[in-house]
C-alpha cells in the first residue's frame, strides 16, 4: 500500500470514507463486547485515533515491538484473551455474516478461495 503507508499503518488507510479499522470494527457481530488491537508501526496513531473504546466496545492496544507474524501477535495478547475470540487482520475488510458464522462454531478459519498462486498462506482441504 505505499506510498499510503509511509507515513501511516495500513489499517488506518481510508476506503470510502473510513479507516480498514473502523470498517473492521462496524462489522463485529453485537455480541463482541471488547478488542484487543495489536499496534507496531506508528500505532500511536490508531490510539490517537480511536482511544480507549469504540461505540461502546472497550479498546485494549497491545504492542509488537517486532513483526513475527500473527501467532506472535496472539501470544502478546494472550493475557487480555478471556474465553472465545475472533482474530482479524489489520488490512482486511470482513462481513458481518462471515464473522457471526465463524462465532457459531468451537472452531473456525475464514478464507476465500482463489485461483492461482497467492502469496500468504494455503489451506488444503482433504
Amino acid at each position: 500500500m505505499q506510498p499510503l503507508t509511509y507515513d501511516m499503518p495500513k489499517p488506518m488507510v481510508k476506503v470510502a470514507g473510513k479507516t480498514l479499522l473502523e470498517h473492521k470494527l462496524d462489522e463485529l457481530p453485537d455480541e463482541i463486547e471488547e478488542v484487543i488491537i495489536i499496534i507496531g508501526y506508528l500505532g500511536e496513531q490508531i490510539k490517537k485515533y480511536f482511544g480507549d473504546d469504540y461505540f461502546g466496545r472497550k479498546i485494549t492496544y497491545v504492542e509488537q515491538t517486532e513483526l513475527l507474524g500473527t501467532g506472535k501477535a496472539l501470544w502478546l495478547a494472550k493475557d487480555k484473551i478471556r474465553g472465545k475470540f475472533i482474530s482479524l487482520m489489520g488490512d482486511d475488510i470482513y462481513a458481518r455474516q462471515d464473522l457471526e458464522q465463524c462465532l457459531a462454531q468451537d472452531w473456525a478459519v475464514l478464507a476465500r478461495k482463489v485461483q492461482g498462486p497467492t502469496r500468504g498462506g494455503r489451506i488444503v482441504l482433504r
